[in-house]
């Protein structure tokens, strides 16, 4: 199914935030076998701070903000998308070292 989207990044110093939108259309037009798949809309947040950087050694705290609107969305391509929903409402918060 097609997919409309945007995105925008915020960048200052060590920090590195965004926000990003993206809207399925449904799909209905089918081949043989396949359903209906409505469309969805998911809102996803990030943001990234640079804690330590040192050569090529880096400490990037994390947190991500997924599917904020919560919808119920199934992707077409999926053989199980009537049992398999897309990821729900989701909060990470996390560390990255890289070295």
């Amino acid at each position: 199914a097609p997919r409309v989207g945007a995105g925008l990044d915020y960048i200052r110093d060590k920090l590195i935030a965004g926000i990003e939108l993206t809207h399925t259309l449904a799909q209905n037009e089918n081949g043989a076998l396949e359903t209906d798949t409505d469309s969805f809309t998911v809102l996803n947040l990030r943001a990234d701070y640079q804690v330590y950087s040192h050569d090529d050694n880096t400490v990037n705290i994390f947190a991500r903000a997924n599917n904020l609107l919560d919808e119920d969305g199934r992707l077409h391509t999926s053989f199980i998308k009537d049992r398999a929903p897309i990821q729900g409402q989701a909060f990470i918060i996390g560390l990255n070292a890289g070295f």
